[in-house]
């Protein structure tokens, strides 16, 4: 009983969430994020953010989690997004186009993210 407890403890830990943002413009040009959480470290981008993130950064971080509402993917005149999540074993996707309120507040919790991974040393 003892070991099952230890193994489920520690196969809790090593499960992180995993996002990947994916967005293409109708030119082909595409642009991949990458994030995720990891026993208890923020990573994004391959850059470790640490355990503590300031309070902006956090809450733009946790809207990151919820993926930009749907519009069908046939009917997307400026281009289209994949949004993945890896979560224990699970795998999510969704995808629309990469337009209105909720896609543009995406992509500027994306950039508050990125601009405090740069100043991380």
């Amino acid at each position: 009983m003892k070991l099952f407890l230890v193994l489920t403890f520690c196969s809790s830990l090593s499960w992180g969430a995993h996002y990947t943002f994916t967005r293409s413009n109708k030119m082909g040009l595409s642009k991949v994020t990458t994030f995720e959480e990891s026993k208890g470290h923020y990573i994004f981008e391959g850059k470790d953010l640490g355990t503590k993130l300031p309070p902006k950064v956090k809450a733009a971080w946790n809207s990151l989690k919820v993926a930009p509402e749907r519009k069908p993917a046939s009917r997307c005149w400026s281009g289209t997004f994949v949004f993945t999540i890896k979560n224990a074993g699970k795998t999510s996707k969704s995808s629309g186009c990469s337009e209105g309120p909720q896609y543009g507040q995406m992509i500027g919790n994306t950039e508050t993210v990125r601009n405090f991974a740069v100043q991380v040393k």
